[in-house]
């Protein structure tokens, strides 16, 4: 399993070098040069950034399980421009970004979004008050990463692709994240992160595809797929989302683990968001173990191949008559591993905070 999956680390990498160099046409002169045509033609860009915090405590303040456990805490900052490449500093950068546009099936790259992101994914087993090792639950671990996103969005159709570099075990930074926040607010510290993973780099492509079903201005469906390859996660997920409200075009609200960027703020509108999915599960680091290092001890875990999801949430577009988003989603999610002592069904929950503003 480890060698298939450095073989598409291999691919990703590959594949990522071929875009960057490859000969392509500059849209962003082409703009250039249409703008110097047309004084009509603003070469303004519309900027943008979002704040995503994910976070399980939303488990027991709603009686539906413990907090800090499992997948624990999620952060996450992106900050993108929309339709005119030419904002970009250097004719390499824009060249690199038509050509991953290009790459990944977007079909009007010269009008796309794109940006940059920063995050954090935190996990811990389900005792964390014992400093011993806990071989028959998931491992200590944190994931720090950065990477470029680019999207196109219609009011048919969303894509988003985002490729990502960064790093686990205690060089993410999650040890010291996670036990600031708890002094912060007097919780108790978590004892065990001594056997969390080894540090290691590692790569992510993530693809997202929305496409619009049927829908009014009141109601809409949509169905969707994505696929995450690296050296992370592995995995491929079917879905559809449901909204019922005010709604506009703007890129329906999501979870940190799809990755969407958002766009087409509004200063009006809201609507409530029914979402489920399955997912089919190759590889998960955290529970699994480290690609390339041995980890502190073996554990006896056995990785659910199937994983489903349900999310539900509210979303406000507007705030204070600014072009301001804000969504609330409660994601319930099916069990990801089992061992001796964590036995089949068992669910757990975590709430996704998102903000998005212009700039």
């Amino acid at each position: 399993m480890h060698l298939k999956i450095l073989t598409k680390t291999l691919v990703i990498f590959l594949l990522s070098i071929c875009v960057i160099t490859s000969s392509y046409a500059d849209c962003a002169t082409e703009g250039q040069a249409t703008s110097q045509s047309d004084a009509t033609v603003s070469s303004k860009t519309n900027k943008q950034a979002s704040l995503f915090l994910e976070n399980d405590f939303f488990s027991t303040h709603l009686g539906l399980g413990d907090s800090d456990k499992w997948y624990t805490n999620g952060v996450k900052f992106t900050y993108s421009y929309d339709e005119d490449t030419a904002a970009l500093p250097t004719a390499t950068m824009r060249n690199a970004v038509d050509r991953l546009a290009k790459a990944v099936h977007i079909d009007d790259f010269c009008r796309a979004r794109y940006g940059v992101a920063f995050g954090q994914l935190m996990f811990t087993p389900s005792n964390t008050l014992t400093p011993l090792p806990q071989p028959n639950d998931r491992y200590y671990g944190g994931w720090l990463y950065m990477g470029g996103v680019i999207q196109e969005h219609s009011a048919a159709k969303t894509v988003t692709a985002e490729l990502d570099v960064g790093v686990t075990g205690p060089l993410s930074g999650a040890e010291w994240a996670q036990n600031l926040v708890h002094r912060m607010f007097n919780y108790q510290q978590s004892q065990g992160w001594n056997n969390q993973i080894k540090t290691e780099p590692g790569i992510q492509f993530n693809y997202n595809s929305i496409s619009k079903l049927q829908g009014n201005k009141y109601f809409d469906a949509s169905g969707y797929w994505g696929a995450v390859v690296g050296t992370i996660f592995d995995n491929a997920k079917v879905g559809m989302i449901l909204r019922l409200g005010e709604l506009s075009d703007s890129v329906p609200a999501s979870v940190i683990e799809s990755p969407v960027i958002g766009g087409d703020l509004q200063t009006h509108g809201w609507y409530f968001l029914a979402k489920g999915e399955v997912e089919g599960v190759l590889h998960n680091t955290f529970i699994d173990g480290s690609l390339f290092r041995s980890d502190p001890f073996t554990n006896n875990t056995e990785r659910k191949p199937v994983v489903g999801q349900v999310t539900l949430g509210f979303v406000k577009e507007g705030l204070f008559g600014e072009p301001v988003k804000f969504s609330f989603l409660l994601s319930r999610r099916t069990q990801e591993f089992t061992s001796p002592t964590v036995g089949q069904g068992q669910l757990f929950t975590f709430g996704t905070v998102n903000v998005e503003f212009p700039i």
